[in-house]
């Protein structure tokens, strides 16, 4: 596949709209972020940050995976009739459990934030993020499945326009709790108008089990499991600085600010993996049109992934500057951290997704957990002898670990495929 042929599939999908969604998104939040740090303290943002990796990591685990197995089997099918009953059944199930788990991390919090007291009311504000975010993801999914790409985009503008307003308005009057609240009702907002418009159900709970497809469960639970590790994977640089270093609310806020950038480059692999997901579902027995995704994928980012990340680079401490000077104080962390997402954008985000779109999310699952005791065991060596540039390192160094496994992975996968070579 050439760079062009790559192009005009990305377009012919609505992959702008996703992306110009997804990246505003990611713009706002940015925005949202830099209001909430100039108007809280170092400590207060510290431990608002710890609340939120938490929460974070437990967010995957949101609707035991029915949400993603929905999108997964729902490509399967060209009856539209038979993909709204496939998201009834998953989005009653899902979003009841989601429900359930929110009321127990709100109850659990003095327990799961024990590290850092200060930092419960903000999880218990952020643990009904399992219930709001999933209804977003859900409406978001439906559209993916009915091929209005483009509506997904549209979610995630309103989402990122919502979360900025409300982020200012909040934080203003409430601090980083007012901040909470806004990442809270932000993807409800975002979400509902269009939930309406795809004529998807907001509460209902149908008897379709003979709808469901065979594994339907299992992937949706392999891939909940392989989604919280991986988010995990994101979340234990932080819990350990928490356990390891005394007084870690500045040191916290610092490293969340070093790195947020560079996280939320991962935005641009990570829309083109949703925009393909369903066509890349659709032809999982079809090893030369895997192989000409790949190879229209790299063509295209083996010349814009350096590019993006020296570009980045060279901007990185005018923009840590901007959340004030304490947070400027080690751009050597941020550069690290563009290191570690040139490996997602060449391997762990592409082969990760097409390993979830063939429908072998119990790998990533594996995958991601060997990755995230190594990255735990390394955090508990490197954070005490070096502190956050430690944390840096290492987290940089397991996302290329993760990729080259997720690539040798899809490769055994792809090699046992009719006519592959």
């Amino acid at each position: 596949m050439t760079e062009r042929n790559f192009y005009k599939m990305f377009l012919e999908r609505k992959g702008v709209q996703m992306l110009l969604g997804s990246g505003l998104s990611k713009i706002l939040g940015f925005v949202s972020v830099l209001i909430v740090t100039h108007w809280s303290t170092e400590q207060s943002f510290g431990s608002f940050s710890y609340a939120q990796s938490i929460v974070n990591a437990i967010i995957p685990l949101m609707g035991v995976g029915a949400y993603q197995a929905y999108v997964r089997y729902a490509a399967d099918s060209a009856d539209v009739h038979l993909k709204q009953k496939l998201y009834a059944y998953a989005y009653s199930r899902g979003m009841l459990f989601s429900m359930l788990l929110a009321v127990l991390l709100f109850f659990t919090a003095p327990l799961i934030c024990g590290q850092l007291p200060e930092s419960i009311v903000s999880f218990q504000i952020l643990s009904f993020t399992v219930v709001t975010t999933l209804f977003m993801e859900y409406v978001k999914s439906h559209a993916r499945s009915m091929h209005k790409n483009d509506y997904s985009g549209w979610i995630d503008t309103w989402y990122a326009i919502s979360l900025v307003v409300l982020s200012l308005v909040l934080t203003l009057l409430y601090g980083v709790k007012g901040y909470a609240v806004a990442i809270l009702i932000s993807p409800v907002i975002a979400a509902l108008p269009y939930s309406l418009k795809l004529n998807a159900p907001l509460i209902i709970w149908p008897r379709l089990e003979h709808v469901v497809p065979s594994g339907f469960w299992k992937y949706g639970i392999f891939t909940s499991i392989g989604a919280i590790i991986a988010q995990m994977f994101f979340t234990i640089d932080v819990i350990q600085m928490g356990r390891l270093i005394v007084d870690s609310e500045k040191v916290i806020a610092l490293y969340r600010i070093s790195v947020i950038v560079p996280m939320a480059m991962l935005i641009l692999p990570s829309t083109i993996a949703a925009t393909d997901y369903v066509s890349n579902s659709e032809m999982k027995h079809n090893a030369a049109a895997l192989r000409n995704y790949m190879r229209g994928y790299w063509k295209v980012m083996i010349w814009l992934t350096p590019l993006l990340l020296v570009v980045v680079g060279l901007l990185a401490p005018h923009i840590l500057r901007l959340f004030g000077p304490y947070y400027a104080s080690q751009p050597e962390i941020m550069y690290v951290a563009l290191i570690g997402v040139g490996g997602g954008y060449l391997l762990r985000v592409p082969f990760g997704n097409l390993l979830s779109a063939v429908g072998r999310a119990d790998i990533n699952t594996y995958v991601n957990i060997g990755v995230l005791v190594m990255a735990f065991l390394l955090c508990q060596w490197a954070i005490p002898i070096w502190g956050v540039f430690g944390a840096a390192v290492v987290m940089a160094v397991m996302m290329w670990v993760n990729g080259f496994a997720s690539m040798i992975f899809f490769m055994r996968y792809y090699k046992g495929l009719p006519k592959a070579f």
